[in-house]
């Protein structure tokens, strides 16, 4: 594999599926995510399969995710802009966004939680942190933590999922 983060073949892969997703605008759900798994055919292994989106591990660090639906392409989006444009206070606790396209986005792979209830309120405080800053850090916690959304990079809580966030203020 060559040291380029995403090779000519994937995003040509993934441009004819959205371009396709587009087309027959496909409902939300895990069965448009399956059928976007056997369309796309990536040589990845497939971390999970959402109601918007489909990841991918790009056994190099990063992983891939990539639309299934129209509001996944919105998910990306907001992904990129939310990383680009939080404080560094915050960016810290991001995946990182490394790459991204119309309909994908690359992010910095994190390691699950293990010790959930040990992140609790660091979670909470965090969330906190994001609203003070004009972020608000929808799908994380209501009663709980959503802990799909949620990793581990170098013993710190990064939120790897965060296309439901919205900024409140520019």
């Amino acid at each position: 594999m060559s040291s380029k983060i995403i090779d000519r073949e994937t995003k040509s892969m993934v441009r004819k599926w959205i371009k396709k997703m587009k087309k027959k605008n496909y409902p939300k759900g895990k069965k448009t995510g399956k059928r976007a798994e056997k369309k796309l055919k990536l040589p990845y292994k497939t971390l999970g399969i959402g109601n918007y989106r489909i990841v991918y591990d790009m056994d190099n660090g990063y992983v891939l995710k990539v639309a299934t639906t129209k509001q996944g392409i919105k998910s990306n989006q907001i992904e990129k802009k939310i990383y680009k444009k939080s404080p560094r206070s915050l960016q810290k606790h991001l995946a990182k966004v490394k790459k991204s396209g119309f309909g994908w986005v690359i992010m910095k792979k994190a390691e699950e939680i293990s010790e959930k209830k040990r992140y609790i309120k660091k979670i909470t405080r965090l969330k906190k942190k994001f609203g003070k800053a004009g972020i608000i850090a929808r799908d994380i916690l209501r009663n709980k933590p959503i802990w799909h959304n949620i990793g581990k990079l170098k013993r710190k809580i990064v939120l790897i999922d965060y296309g439901k966030f919205k900024i409140t203020k520019d």
